[in-house]
């Protein structure tokens, strides 16, 4: 006989509440790029204003900081979207980024020229230094002319990188850089986001956010200041992992979690039918010529030349945007309003780390409109600032939504790993401890960690004991198997 277990199996994580919906209308010049991407992607619409705005960001933060109540910060935006892997994030993000990677492959093939030529000169002098004699005098003497300072990188947008390469790149490549993912996993499970690598890293992230300078120190190098650098961050990640880094209470104390614009929609899965009809088609070519526009804007941006110090082109200089004086008092306003809702009971009193930045991601995002529209822009509007501030508002209820859902112990989000890989990845009706040992998720095969976690999957009604009865697994005889409830 089996033992008892609950009627129904229970979920393991409370169900969030509904997604907040993009208040769309309400966007001005983000409307048309954020309809575009969802006609050609049918992804969320949350999805497409994420990879929008990343764009926008990477293509503006070198070129301006801007006014704040309190001073000014940079126009670097850092964010999440957090869907499952059919949500089409691979589509939204080549879609935004794709007036960025297509103004970089030119120069990329033009760097990897002059880099080559750069390093066979330093061979060719290495030679001459040795005493030796040249292979190719002709081709030594053309060699004359190449600069004897190595080319530096054009690349500005990256998928994968470990703090190390970070400040490598911002050192000796482009001083404003965007880190943009639609496999955020990589990073956030990758070497730097390890245990003992995390809060090291989520500190540089957020001096970057801050604006600050990157000190670090190397051994056989000393330290390293590198001032004037920018960075802008999108990765898009699935629910379990950012369940798992939400919840992780070191990177809440340290602060980079209250830096990052955060969305989880709704997935569309089931209503994303196709039609060929006059009007969709109609609809297809409308979203494309919206996307070219939008390109044309963030290419007009990233042709032009940034502010450098005179002694260091590689130490931006940005000028900062100033708030009109009616932008200015509306931003007051709103400062006012999320401060008295986070007193104890209020609306943002469980995302006060979050909420205590949101006037001044409401600038950061006015300031990226404001180059967006006019990439000579000197002022913030009234109308820009609102625009920043419907968006901000769209972001703290999201982030009250999905961050204020109480504390979820380690265990309980390894149980969901262990319920999600026994009913999506293991085909057999019975399992036990033996067998999860062998097949089961490589970070938590250990005995007694497994035991644990299939205790709390059996009192919420996952597994249920054979109570001693012999069961047949992949072929063997057991006597402690639990069977699955998949439904």
């Amino acid at each position: 006989m089996f033992k008892d277990t609950p009627s129904e199996p229970i979920p393991l994580m409370r169900p969030l509440p509904q997604a907040t919906e993009v208040p769309l209308a309400d966007l001005g010049p983000l409307i048309a790029p954020i309809t575009a991407i969802t006609t050609l992607t049918q992804a969320p619409k949350a999805l497409a204003l994420q990879g929008v705005m990343n764009a926008i960001s990477i293509a503006a933060q070198s070129h301006a900081d801007t006014e704040t109540l309190f001073g000014k910060a940079p126009l670097s935006l850092f964010a999440f979207s957090v869907a499952e892997s059919s949500a089409r994030k691979s589509s939204v993000d080549g879609l935004a980024m794709q007036a960025i990677r297509v103004f970089e492959k030119p120069l990329l093939a033009n760097y990897a020229k002059k880099l080559a030529l750069f390093e066979e000169r330093q061979i060719s002098k290495d030679w001459g230094r040795a005493g030796r004699n040249s292979i190719d005098d002709e081709r030594n003497s053309a060699l004359v002319d190449v600069p004897c300072t190595q080319p530096i990188s054009p690349k500005i947008s990256f998928d994968d990188m470990t703090y190390e390469g970070l400040v490598r790149h911002l050192e000796f490549g482009q001083p404003s850089i965007g880190l943009s993912s639609d496999e955020g996993g990589k990073i956030v499970g990758g070497y730097s986001m390890s245990a003992q690598n995390q809060l090291g890293f989520a500190a540089a992230l957020s001096n970057l956010w801050d604006g600050k300078d990157i000190n670090k120190v190397r051994a056989g190098v000393g330290a390293t200041n590198l001032a004037g650098r920018r960075m802008s961050l999108h990765l898009s990640i699935q629910p379990l992992v950012a369940q798992r880094l939400f919840t992780n209470d070191e990177l809440r104390d340290q602060g980079i979690l209250s830096r990052v614009l955060v969305v989880m929609p709704e997935s569309l899965k089931g209503t994303r039918f196709l039609s060929e009809d006059e009007e969709a088609l109609r609809e297809r070519e409308v979203a494309k010529e919206a996307m070219g526009m939008f390109g044309e804007r963030i290419v007009a941006l990233l042709e032009k030349l940034p502010a450098v110090a005179k002694d260091n082109h590689l130490e931006l200089t940005p000028r900062t945007l100033q708030l009109e004086a009616t932008a200015r008092m509306r931003l007051v306003d709103f400062y006012n309003l999320v401060e008295t809702q986070q007193l104890e009971g209020g609306l943002y009193a469980n995302i006060s780390g979050f909420a205590g930045k949101a006037a001044e991601q409401v600038a950061r995002i006015a300031g990226n409109i404001a180059l967006f529209e006019d990439p000579e822009a000197q002022l913030i509007s009234l109308d820009q600032l609102a625009i920043g501030i419907t968006l901000m508002e769209f972001y703290l209820a999201e982030a009250v939504r999905i961050f204020d859902t109480g504390h979820v112990s380690q265990n309980l989000l390894d149980a969901e790993d262990l319920r999600k890989w026994l009913c999506d990845r293991y085909a057999d009706d019975f399992v036990d401890v033996s067998e999860i040992l062998k097949r089961g998720p490589r970070r938590l095969r250990s005995s007694e960690k497994i035991k644990v976690l299939m205790r709390i999957l059996e009192e919420y009604g996952h597994l249920k004991q054979s109570g001693g009865v012999v069961v047949s697994i992949n072929g063997r005889n057991s006597r402690k198997a639990y069977r699955i409830i998949r439904s």
